[in-house]
Protein backbone atom coordinates (compact mmCIF):
# COMPACT_ATOMS: atom_id res chain seq x y z
CA UNK A 1 0.00 0.00 0.00
CA UNK A 2 1.69 3.65 -1.13
CA UNK A 3 1.93 6.17 1.13
CA UNK A 4 0.57 8.99 -0.76
CA UNK A 5 -1.47 9.49 -3.51
CA UNK A 6 -1.75 11.83 -6.46
CA UNK A 7 -4.16 11.92 -8.66
CA UNK A 8 -5.31 14.26 -11.98
CA UNK A 9 -9.09 14.75 -12.11
CA UNK A 10 -10.37 15.69 -15.47
CA UNK A 11 -12.72 18.84 -15.23
CA UNK A 12 -16.76 18.51 -16.20
CA UNK A 13 -18.69 20.93 -17.12
CA UNK A 14 -19.59 23.44 -14.75
CA UNK A 15 -22.90 24.48 -16.61
CA UNK A 16 -24.33 27.81 -14.95
CA UNK A 17 -22.08 27.32 -11.61
CA UNK A 18 -21.44 30.06 -9.82
CA UNK A 19 -17.58 30.37 -8.57
CA UNK A 20 -19.16 28.07 -5.64
CA UNK A 21 -16.34 27.82 -2.48
CA UNK A 22 -16.67 24.07 -2.70
CA UNK A 23 -14.57 24.31 -5.98
CA UNK A 24 -11.83 25.99 -4.05
CA UNK A 25 -8.71 23.86 -2.73
CA UNK A 26 -9.66 24.04 0.80
CA UNK A 27 -13.34 23.11 0.43
CA UNK A 28 -11.71 20.05 -2.19
CA UNK A 29 -9.60 18.74 0.61
CA UNK A 30 -12.50 18.90 3.40
CA UNK A 31 -14.54 16.67 1.00
CA UNK A 32 -11.23 13.96 0.39
CA UNK A 33 -11.19 13.78 4.20
CA UNK A 34 -15.01 13.91 4.56
CA UNK A 35 -14.74 10.30 1.99
CA UNK A 36 -11.91 8.80 3.92
CA UNK A 37 -13.64 8.82 7.03
CA UNK A 38 -16.90 7.40 5.46
CA UNK A 39 -14.56 4.67 3.62
CA UNK A 40 -12.90 3.31 7.10
CA UNK A 41 -16.04 3.51 9.03
CA UNK A 42 -18.18 1.31 7.58
CA UNK A 43 -21.43 -0.29 9.19
CA UNK A 44 -20.54 -2.71 11.66
CA UNK A 45 -16.95 -2.44 11.34
CA UNK A 46 -14.93 -4.65 12.09
CA UNK A 47 -11.75 -3.41 14.93
CA UNK A 48 -8.28 -2.42 13.20
CA UNK A 49 -4.73 -1.84 14.28
CA UNK A 50 -4.29 1.96 13.11
CA UNK A 51 -1.75 1.12 11.03
CA UNK A 52 -3.91 -1.16 8.51
CA UNK A 53 -6.34 1.70 9.00
CA UNK A 54 -3.97 4.17 7.92
CA UNK A 55 -3.13 2.05 4.81
CA UNK A 56 -6.64 1.80 4.06
CA UNK A 57 -7.07 5.43 4.07
CA UNK A 58 -4.68 6.37 1.67
CA UNK A 59 -4.66 3.32 -0.83
CA UNK A 60 -7.63 4.47 -3.12
CA UNK A 61 -9.69 7.61 -1.33
CA UNK A 62 -12.75 8.91 -3.22
CA UNK A 63 -11.76 12.09 -5.03
CA UNK A 64 -13.62 15.41 -6.17
CA UNK A 65 -14.30 15.56 -9.80
CA UNK A 66 -16.27 18.73 -10.47
CA UNK A 67 -12.60 20.71 -10.71
CA UNK A 68 -9.33 20.00 -12.21
CA UNK A 69 -7.07 19.54 -9.43
CA UNK A 70 -4.05 17.10 -8.16
CA UNK A 71 -4.31 15.38 -4.89
CA UNK A 72 -1.78 14.44 -2.38
CA UNK A 73 -2.80 12.30 0.65
CA UNK A 74 -0.14 11.52 3.15
CA UNK A 75 -0.38 9.10 6.13
CA UNK A 76 1.53 11.33 8.48
CA UNK A 77 0.78 9.47 12.03
CA UNK A 78 -0.63 6.17 13.51
CA UNK A 79 -1.47 4.71 16.62
CA UNK A 80 -3.91 2.10 18.86
CA UNK A 81 -6.29 0.23 17.73
CA UNK A 82 -10.45 0.78 17.03
CA UNK A 83 -11.26 -1.91 19.44
CA UNK A 84 -9.72 -0.36 22.51
CA UNK A 85 -11.74 1.80 24.28
CA UNK A 86 -9.13 5.19 23.15
CA UNK A 87 -10.10 4.30 19.44
CA UNK A 88 -7.43 4.59 17.18
CA UNK A 89 -6.04 7.64 15.76
CA UNK A 90 -4.71 8.46 12.46
CA UNK A 91 -3.30 11.80 10.62
CA UNK A 92 -3.94 12.59 7.26
CA UNK A 93 -2.90 15.22 5.29
CA UNK A 94 -4.52 16.42 2.41
CA UNK A 95 -2.41 18.97 -0.22
CA UNK A 96 -4.73 20.09 -3.35
CA UNK A 97 -3.68 22.01 -6.31
CA UNK A 98 -6.26 23.44 -8.40
CA UNK A 99 -5.05 25.43 -11.44
CA UNK A 100 -6.91 28.52 -13.26
CA UNK A 101 -9.78 26.81 -15.27
CA UNK A 102 -11.26 29.08 -17.67
CA UNK A 103 -14.77 29.75 -18.18
CA UNK A 104 -17.26 29.87 -20.78
CA UNK A 105 -20.56 31.86 -21.86
CA UNK A 106 -21.90 30.63 -18.88
CA UNK A 107 -19.70 29.19 -16.97
CA UNK A 108 -17.56 31.02 -14.44
CA UNK A 109 -13.74 31.52 -14.30
CA UNK A 110 -11.69 29.95 -11.52
CA UNK A 111 -8.07 31.52 -10.36
CA UNK A 112 -4.93 29.31 -9.53
CA UNK A 113 -5.53 27.71 -5.71
CA UNK A 114 -3.60 25.41 -3.68
CA UNK A 115 -4.23 24.30 -0.15
CA UNK A 116 -2.29 22.13 2.49
CA UNK A 117 -4.93 20.68 5.32
CA UNK A 118 -4.17 18.24 7.93
CA UNK A 119 -6.84 16.19 10.36
CA UNK A 120 -6.82 13.51 12.92
CA UNK A 121 -9.38 10.83 12.50
CA UNK A 122 -10.11 8.65 15.68
CA UNK A 123 -11.72 5.57 14.94
CA UNK A 124 -13.84 3.00 16.87
CA UNK A 125 -14.38 -0.28 15.80
CA UNK A 126 -16.73 -1.36 18.28
CA UNK A 127 -19.84 0.84 17.61
CA UNK A 128 -22.72 1.03 14.53
CA UNK A 129 -22.93 4.40 15.04
CA UNK A 130 -20.30 7.23 16.13
CA UNK A 131 -17.17 5.10 14.69
CA UNK A 132 -15.52 8.56 13.84
CA UNK A 133 -14.35 11.56 15.48
CA UNK A 134 -12.55 14.08 13.01
CA UNK A 135 -10.27 17.07 14.06
CA UNK A 136 -8.55 19.59 12.16
CA UNK A 137 -4.89 19.84 13.39
CA UNK A 138 -1.57 21.99 12.41
CA UNK A 139 0.34 20.60 9.57
CA UNK A 140 3.98 19.53 10.23
CA UNK A 141 6.48 20.70 7.85
CA UNK A 142 8.67 18.30 6.18
CA UNK A 143 8.25 14.94 4.86
CA UNK A 144 5.65 12.29 5.62
CA UNK A 145 6.87 9.29 7.38
CA UNK A 146 7.61 5.75 5.64
CA UNK A 147 4.44 4.33 4.59
CA UNK A 148 1.90 2.25 6.88
CA UNK A 149 3.02 -1.36 6.13
CA UNK A 150 0.64 -3.64 8.12
CA UNK A 151 1.07 -7.06 8.25
CA UNK A 152 -1.72 -8.99 6.39
CA UNK A 153 -5.31 -9.87 8.44
CA UNK A 154 -5.30 -13.23 9.94
CA UNK A 155 -7.35 -15.47 7.74
CA UNK A 156 -7.91 -19.36 6.75
CA UNK A 157 -5.79 -21.18 3.72
CA UNK A 158 -7.31 -21.70 0.80
CA UNK A 159 -7.28 -25.24 1.64
CA UNK A 160 -8.77 -25.17 4.90
CA UNK A 161 -11.40 -27.82 3.93
CA UNK A 162 -9.11 -30.62 2.88
CA UNK A 163 -6.73 -29.61 6.24
CA UNK A 164 -9.38 -29.88 8.36
CA UNK A 165 -10.80 -32.94 6.62
CA UNK A 166 -7.60 -34.81 7.06
CA UNK A 167 -7.41 -34.03 10.78
CA UNK A 168 -11.30 -34.79 11.32
CA UNK A 169 -9.77 -38.12 9.93
CA UNK A 170 -7.20 -38.82 13.41
CA UNK A 171 -7.51 -40.63 16.53
CA UNK A 172 -7.72 -37.85 18.25
CA UNK A 173 -9.14 -35.14 16.01
CA UNK A 174 -8.86 -32.11 18.22
CA UNK A 175 -5.38 -32.49 18.40
CA UNK A 176 -4.91 -32.90 14.69
CA UNK A 177 -6.90 -29.83 14.65
CA UNK A 178 -4.63 -27.86 16.56
CA UNK A 179 -1.40 -29.01 15.24
CA UNK A 180 -2.59 -28.31 11.72
CA UNK A 181 -3.56 -24.48 12.53
CA UNK A 182 -1.41 -23.44 15.44
CA UNK A 183 -1.38 -19.88 14.83
CA UNK A 184 -2.26 -17.77 17.80
CA UNK A 185 -4.93 -16.03 15.96
CA UNK A 186 -7.61 -19.06 15.99
CA UNK A 187 -9.62 -20.33 18.25
CA UNK A 188 -10.59 -23.85 18.48
CA UNK A 189 -13.48 -25.52 19.89
CA UNK A 190 -14.56 -29.24 20.06
CA UNK A 191 -17.51 -30.65 21.57
CA UNK A 192 -19.69 -33.77 21.43
CA UNK A 193 -23.44 -34.72 21.47
CA UNK A 194 -25.08 -37.88 20.53
CA UNK A 195 -22.63 -39.96 19.10
CA UNK A 196 -21.18 -36.55 16.79
CA UNK A 197 -18.17 -34.46 17.32
CA UNK A 198 -17.74 -30.70 16.02
CA UNK A 199 -14.83 -29.14 15.94
CA UNK A 200 -15.19 -25.27 15.66
CA UNK A 201 -12.07 -23.55 14.16
CA UNK A 202 -12.67 -19.71 14.17
CA UNK A 203 -10.64 -16.65 13.99
CA UNK A 204 -12.65 -14.13 15.86
CA UNK A 205 -10.87 -10.68 14.97
CA UNK A 206 -11.98 -11.57 11.09
CA UNK A 207 -15.68 -13.12 11.77
CA UNK A 208 -14.62 -16.47 10.25
CA UNK A 209 -15.84 -19.84 10.97
CA UNK A 210 -15.27 -23.66 9.74
CA UNK A 211 -17.10 -26.11 11.79
CA UNK A 212 -15.31 -29.98 11.49
CA UNK A 213 -18.55 -32.53 11.92
CA UNK A 214 -17.52 -36.13 12.62
CA UNK A 215 -21.10 -38.04 12.19
CA UNK A 216 -21.94 -40.96 13.93
CA UNK A 217 -21.17 -43.31 11.31
CA UNK A 218 -17.36 -42.15 10.92
CA UNK A 219 -18.50 -39.69 7.89
CA UNK A 220 -16.68 -35.96 8.18
CA UNK A 221 -17.56 -33.11 6.81
CA UNK A 222 -16.48 -29.27 6.74
CA UNK A 223 -19.64 -26.51 7.31
CA UNK A 224 -18.72 -22.83 6.46
CA UNK A 225 -20.55 -19.65 5.27
CA UNK A 226 -22.40 -18.91 8.61
CA UNK A 227 -24.31 -15.96 8.87
CA UNK A 228 -21.89 -12.92 10.02
CA UNK A 229 -24.36 -11.60 12.30
CA UNK A 230 -24.12 -14.90 15.23
CA UNK A 231 -20.40 -14.71 14.38
CA UNK A 232 -19.87 -10.51 15.87
CA UNK A 233 -18.69 -10.15 19.49
CA UNK A 234 -21.27 -10.89 22.19
CA UNK A 235 -23.63 -13.66 19.85
CA UNK A 236 -23.22 -16.88 19.75
CA UNK A 237 -19.47 -17.10 18.18
CA UNK A 238 -17.64 -19.78 16.43
CA UNK A 239 -18.52 -22.85 18.40
CA UNK A 240 -19.82 -26.16 17.90
CA UNK A 241 -23.69 -25.40 19.19
CA UNK A 242 -23.44 -23.55 15.38
CA UNK A 243 -23.92 -27.00 14.36
CA UNK A 244 -25.96 -28.41 17.58
CA UNK A 245 -27.61 -25.91 18.07
CA UNK A 246 -27.83 -23.22 15.20
CA UNK A 247 -29.65 -19.86 15.26
CA UNK A 248 -32.10 -19.41 12.53
CA UNK A 249 -31.95 -15.64 11.83
CA UNK A 250 -34.26 -13.85 8.25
Amino acid sequence: MKRLVIVLIAALTLSGCSNSPHLDAASLAERVIIGIGDDITPPYPTPRPAEYLAAWAIESPRLPSDREAEFTIEALAWEGHSGDETGAKIDIRVTVHAPAQSGGWSEPSLPEDDATRCWRLTVFGLHDYDSLESEEIDCPTGPAPAPPAPLPLPSFPDDVDALLTTALGDPDPEAAVRAAFPDEFYSIEAATENGETAIALGIPEEHDCAVGIIHADGSTEVVRGFDWEVLQPGEMGCVPDLYFHPVLTH
